[in-house]
């Protein structure tokens, strides 16, 4: 059995144990996705996210009435998703604005739209997904699918998103749910944080999953000044061959997974895939292929 070591990784930037630093917590966040960049870029990693994940970004698009010659804003878009399913629905009289943190996902994100012939109506913008650098009123509708539970003081970042909005604009936000539900991601955490120890997190950052439910993020909509909040769950099925493709998957695409594994000499390194493969064993009951079921919560509200 390898050594113990800290679940980090010492060539990234790192969030503070103590008090919690909102900037050094961000810069973390894109050290994570600049990490995996590459990665999302090649078409069999990106498009078996995609095919299962299709279901969440369809809805999100339906439940912010996104349509025919909208200007639609997309937080987080990562390498232009669902900015690239929005551009579909707004045609060449719209316009898709993506902005997120990770300037090699952004860039990885250009090429894409380039070779899907969307770089006319798509621009991929580096920036904070919480500040949102646009007049007021430059959108009809807003986006987020699995960032916004990231965001730093979010009620503050749920205000601002909604002055970027016209009268009547609504955001659609989808949400990593309870840890219960998302066991893709629950999982592997626990696999990690039972070989390495827990992240140095300080109490009250953010983490990668809602647990305050829709209605808590309901509340938020509702202090930020949006109306007629809207809340569903849908589940995104990832399938694997098996346990260890589940392993090679979550350590090569998740952000925070693989700047750990990448942190860790050789031998632990191999130790971390096989403790994530059995975990995948036990949820599965045995080997083989395997689906995990992965609850996101998809809450919409409209600006008043």
């Amino acid at each position: 059995m390898a050594g113990r070591a800290q679940f980090s990784n010492e060539t990234a930037s790192q969030p503070p144990a103590g008090t919690f630093d909102a900037d050094q917590f961000l810069a973390h966040i894109r050290d994570e996705w600049d990490a995996v960049a590459e990665d999302w870029g090649r078409d069999e990693w990106r498009d078996f996210v995609e095919a299962a994940a299709g279901g969440v970004s369809e809805r999100l698009l339906s439940l912010a009435r996104v349509g025919h010659g909208d200007r639609v804003l997309d937080l987080g878009t990562g390498v232009g998703e669902p900015a690239g399913r929005a551009a579909l629905r707004v045609g060449s009289g719209g316009r898709v604005v993506g902005i997120d943190l990770s300037p090699r996902m952004i860039d990885v994100g250009r090429q894409r739209m380039l070779r899907l012939g969307l770089d006319g109506v798509v621009e991929l913008h580096v920036g904070d997904a919480g500040y949102p650098p646009w007049p007021a009123q430059s959108f009809e509708a807003a986006l987020s699918r699995w960032v916004l539970m990231l965001v730093p003081d979010l009620p503050a970042a749920l205000q601002r998103i909604r002055d970027v909005l016209v009268p009547g604009g609504w955001l659609a936000v989808g949400l990593w749910s309870h840890p219960d539900r998302v066991p893709m991601i629950s999982l592997a955490l626990g696999a990690a944080a039972e070989m390495l120890g827990p992240p140095p997190m300080p109490q009250g950052a953010p983490t990668h999953l809602w647990m305050q439910g829709a209605e808590g993020f309901a509340a938020l909509l509702a202090e930020a000044g949006f109306v007629d909040v809207e809340a569903d769950a849908v589940s995104s099925e990832f399938a694997f061959d098996d346990a260890a493709a589940y392993a090679r998957f979550i350590t090569t695409v998740a952000g925070p997974l693989r700047v750990v594994a990448d942190s860790l000499p050789p031998p632990a390194r191999r130790e971390l895939h096989e403790r994530l493969a059995a975990a995948a064993r036990r949820y599965a009951g045995g080997d083989g292929p395997l689906t995990m079921h992965n609850e996101t919560l998809c809450i919409a509200a409209r600006r008043p």
